[in-house]
């Protein structure tokens, strides 16, 4: 798949998209890296802060380091074993 070529305007959720599908259909580098594709089917209202907070920053691409924190402190292997029964 070719992308036709157009100036973007660098910083906006249209080039952060851009880069993403581009990294994706074109990977760097294979080796040692794994993916996972999530497709969400059913829309669930948040009331967490945070979460919606960290929502909005991966959909306008300008996710931080308190984000990548906070989505590795909820990976399973990191989880209670409590909350790991409920997976």
């Amino acid at each position: 798949m070719a992308f036709q070529k157009t100036r973007v305007k660098t910083g906006t959720s249209y080039s952060v998209g851009m880069v993403a599908i581009n990294n994706f259909l074109n990977p760097i580098d294979d080796e040692g890296s794994k993916s996972n594709i999530s497709v969400m089917e059913h829309v669930l209202r948040q009331n967490d802060h945070n979460f919606l907070s960290l929502l909005d920053h991966v959909r306008d691409g300008t996710i931080n380091d308190e984000d990548v924190e906070f989505l590795t402190k909820r990976l399973v292997e990191n989880l209670p074993l409590r909350e790991k029964a409920n997976f």
